[in-house]
């Protein structure tokens, strides 16, 4: 007995290709009645709304990651990137501060 509750999810990859496929179909006029022509414009918005699903798990996914990176590797601000320059403070020489007490 087929379940198809059991079925592997598809990949955006398989979704991707299928959506081409029927609008190829749609495109090239290869659809000979209306009922089928309706029937493969409902599918493509079923594997459009699949595809969004996908993308929209993806996107939060990579939220995820990034929330987590930047709580155990925070990202340093401005000033501090500026106070923690690897560039040597240069003491001026005295004559240099005050040429008017010569």
């Amino acid at each position: 007995m087929g379940n198809k509750t059991n079925e592997e999810p598809k990949s955006y990859e398989y979704y991707e290709h299928e959506l081409e496929r029927v609008m190829s179909e749609l495109e090239e006029g290869k659809i000979e009645t209306l009922d089928k022509l309706i029937q493969n414009y409902e599918y493509g918005s079923t594997i459009i709304e699949k595809c969004e699903k996908i993308l929209q798990e993806a996107e939060m996914r990579i939220q995820k990651i990034s929330k987590r990176e930047s709580m155990t590797n925070p990202i340093p601000s401005r000033n501090e990137l500026h106070t923690k320059s690897s560039m040597p403070i240069v003491a001026m020489p005295d004559n240099t501060l005050n040429s008017e007490e010569k």
